[in-house]
């Protein structure tokens, strides 16, 4: 996943930001992975607690951005940039059959987009 977000142009000044758009887009994502809509907060409790957290292990993330500082970058990232990681994913789950468990007509996952 982190290929994807690399892939996609960062529209902001270089040099001046201290979230890199990897950073932002693989926070955001996380967002949505633990189910926790203060990201920041909730790893820093775990930081203080066990010296680490989740992001920097599981996701690479060097420095967690900010609620509004990642609205803010999302906000700037044209949709269509993201695209191709659903595509990718959705031929990853289809591929190994994850989906027929919620298909409801026959072969349903086997249309090629």
């Amino acid at each position: 996943m982190a290929s994807h977000f690399n892939a996609i142009s960062d529209p902001r000044k270089k040099g001046s930001c201290y979230y890199s758009q990897k950073d932002v887009l693989m926070s955001a994502f996380s967002c949505m992975y633990f189910q926790e809509p203060s990201l920041l907060k909730f790893q820093q409790q775990m930081e203080d607690q066990q010296g680490s957290n989740n992001c920097r292990s599981l996701f690479g993330i060097e420095n967690i951005p900010q609620s509004s500082q990642l609205r803010d970058v999302l906000d700037n990232i044209p949709s269509d940039a993201i695209a191709p990681i659903f595509k990718d994913f959705f031929s990853r789950l289809r591929r190994h059959k994850h989906l027929e468990g919620y298909a409801i007509l026959p072969n349903v996952f086997n249309v090629q987009y």
